[in-house]
């Protein structure tokens, strides 16, 4: 499953968000079209396109007996925890269904099968939340679900974000095959926001664009400081990698007070152990590597990655021609020596 980055979905406001309360089905239709028109305007620039996951489950079952599917899965994209946490429910509301299947009719494989997520940008912190949540105990779990309790129901009662209701009440369930399924995620210049926790299964790999900074800095850090000049002509590596690390987010609309309220909930949550500084300080630090999974550095060197349509260094990741390489890549450092 590929899973986009922010700003690259059809709900960047949240006007969608709110009309679904009301309208799912209009909403639904809108935010279908809309994203259908952004994939025609952006492409590959920072996007999963339906023609790369076609291009994807080609490549991956060309010499498989049985088709591998590669699916999209679109969240909002807005700059926020809340719309971090509810791509997160989402994806498990999405893993909770495929384990079902699985459980009710298990192929006949020697090998399990596995789950792989791709996810760009902030989609790789939907996957760290999705993690969060799925080894979360019950007491944690109840706390989040609470602090984001504004967010998918009102203050009567009504929940009008079922999947919220419905994948909490999975994940409380130990029985539920949402809990065992393998699942692995890779993630593509992914800013370092939140912790992993992963299940014990899963298997980790970020993939950064990155190019050494002078001698007198350690080769695995970002320069110090961020020219953004430089960034025109992905100088330094993915910037947006940089740029994107706590203290930048957008605040949601303030009229969506219940979407608002959840979000200063969330971040006093998410961001309890987070030291108090500002956003420069971190940026200063140029940190590339995450503490959790395997970390790649790549110097793409990627010649149509220019001031248009290279996003500061950070669209090489979704390109096609890519896509081989990224491939090989996943299959020697996830699964080319395990027994699975």
């Amino acid at each position: 499953m590929c899973v986009h980055g922010t700003f690259a979905g059809a709900d960047l406001l949240g006007l969608l968000t709110e009309t679904s309360r009301f309208a799912p089905k209009t909403s639904n239709r809108v935010r279908t079209l809309a994203k259908r028109l952004f994939d025609l305007v952006a492409g590959e620039t920072g996007n999963y396109t339906q023609k790369f996951c076609h291009r994807l489950s080609e490549g991956l079952s060309a010499r498989l007996d049985t088709p591998l599917h590669a699916e999209r899965l679109n969240w909002s994209g807005q700059n926020n925890h809340v719309a971090r946490a509810d791509g997160a429910i989402q994806l498990l509301a999405y893993l909770a269904q495929f384990a079902e299947q699985l459980d009710g009719n298990p192929p006949h494989t020697t090998r399990p099968p596995r789950v792989l997520l791709w996810g760009h940008s902030h989609g790789g912190n939907v996957f760290a939340l999705a993690g969060q949540l799925l080894c979360a105990n019950d007491e944690a779990r109840r706390v989040f679900f609470e602090a984001a309790q504004s967010f998918y129901a009102a203050a009567h009662g009504r929940c009008d974000q079922p999947h919220w209701r419905l994948v909490e009440a999975q994940l409380r369930d130990r029985r539920h095959p949402v809990h065992s399924l393998p699942i692995d995620m890779v993630t593509f210049g992914t800013p370092i926001r939140y912790a992993w926790q992963i299940p014990s299964q899963t298997r980790l790999l970020h993939i950064v664009h990155h190019r050494p900074a002078e001698a007198a800095r350690p080769s695995y850090l970002a320069p110090n400081p961020l020219h953004w000049w430089r960034s025109l002509w992905n100088a330094d590596g993915d910037y947006v990698h940089q740029w994107g690390v706590a203290g930048t987010n957008l605040p949601p609309l303030p009229l969506a007070w219940r979407t608002f309220t959840a979000e200063r909930r969330l971040q006093r949550l998410l961001e309890a152990e987070l030291q108090s500084e500002f956003a420069w300080a971190r940026w200063r630090r140029g940190q590339r590597v995450h503490e959790g999974g395997v970390s790649l550095l790549v110097d793409y060197r990627d010649p149509s990655c220019g001031p248009l349509f290279g996003l500061a260094g950070h669209a090489v990741y979704t390109r096609s021609r890519w896509l081989p390489w990224h491939c090989e890549q996943i299959v020697e450092h996830l699964y080319e020596e395990s027994p699975a």
